[in-house]
């Protein structure tokens, strides 16, 4: 008899009343003969809007959603789901995303019952057909991002953990506990398998849907918050880990940024003024420096 895994969906939640309702609908239609979906817990951070009152009009039992009357976090909260989830895998995922199809859970948690080594596994994030300029704009970088992703460490490189989804063992979750100074849930879990001698892996058919910001606003807060992610690192990863996992092999990324600007110049060479304008905001700012960033606000419309 094939081995079945028990799931938890984890969701941290922030003003997701828009979409929270069809996004748990969808993990509640997942399907596959390697797991069964033990819980789905929510935890409302402080919002303000009627995401709680979107979790309780779905009635199923695996359901629970705790009340945070505060904002504290991403990483306090994920904290909390470390520690206190009762399944052998824990699924992250953003309240904001939609699974493209139902064999997301299934294809995430398969590289788990394949080797025991694996802690940690990453689906991928695919962008709504963009309808905006500078959505538009920010699907020229995905041409040149998703390259270098597949090509760096056969695909399994700190560049392909995506915040959006994630699984993390039971037992490395245990002993992932975010720092409380940092402000991005993205790298920690990878250097941690790193440094325990455990695996990454990518699973890019397990695939999710995501709103890109249609702001410049909006991206330039999102790309500030990312772009900061080395610095709380350092604390905690050595100098020398860090420069050889986040270092792309210059010839690759200029191929790739070569191919984007004759394929899509207008988009690339716009995106190019845009994230450089960001930039040199982060270097100057300390917004999104902490993990009460800003809202992307326009990244939580609806999924049609």
């Amino acid at each position: 008899m094939k081995k079945k895994l028990t799931v938890t969906v984890g969701i941290s939640a922030l003003n997701e009343e828009t979409n929270i309702g069809t996004m748990l609908r969808a993990v509640l239609a997942q399907r596959g003969d390697n797991f069964v979906l033990k819980e789905i817990m929510v935890i409302s951070d402080g919002s303000t809007d009627n995401t709680v009152g979107k979790v309780r009009e779905i009635k199923d039992k695996r359901i629970t959603v705790i009340v945070g009357k505060k904002r504290e976090g991403m990483n306090t909260r994920l904290n909390y789901l470390f520690a206190h989830f009762q399944s052998d895998v824990l699924i992250k995922m953003d309240a904001d995303i939609l699974p493209q199809n139902e064999s997301v859970i299934s294809l995430l948690i398969s590289p788990f019952l394949e080797n025991p080594r694996v802690a940690y596994t990453s689906g991928r994030l695919v962008p709504v057909k963009p309808t905006t300029f500078i959505e538009k704009c920010i699907n020229t970088s995905r041409f040149v991002w998703d390259n270098v992703r597949d090509e760096l460490k056969n695909g399994n490189s700190i560049y392909s953990c995506a915040g959006g989804i994630y699984a993390l063992s039971k037992s490395f979750a245990r002993t992932a506990t975010y720092p409380p100074d940092l402000w991005t849930d993205l790298g920690y879990p990878y250097f941690l398998c790193l440094t325990h001698n455990l695996l990454f892996v990518s699973v890019k058919a397990a695939r999710i849907y995501f709103h890109p910001p249609t702001t410049v606003r909006d991206h330039i807060n999102q790309l500030n918050r990312y772009e900061g992610e080395i610095d709380p690192l350092k604390k905690y990863v050595s100098q020398k880990l860090l420069e050889k996992e986040y270092r792309i092999p210059k010839p690759m990324l200029y191929k790739y940024m070569f191919l984007s600007l004759l394929r899509y110049p207008i988009y690339t060479i716009s995106l190019f003024f845009i994230n450089t304008y960001g930039r040199l905001t982060y270097r100057y700012s300390k917004r999104n420096r902490a993990a009460n960033w800003t809202m992307i606000r326009t990244s939580k419309r609806t999924f049609t």
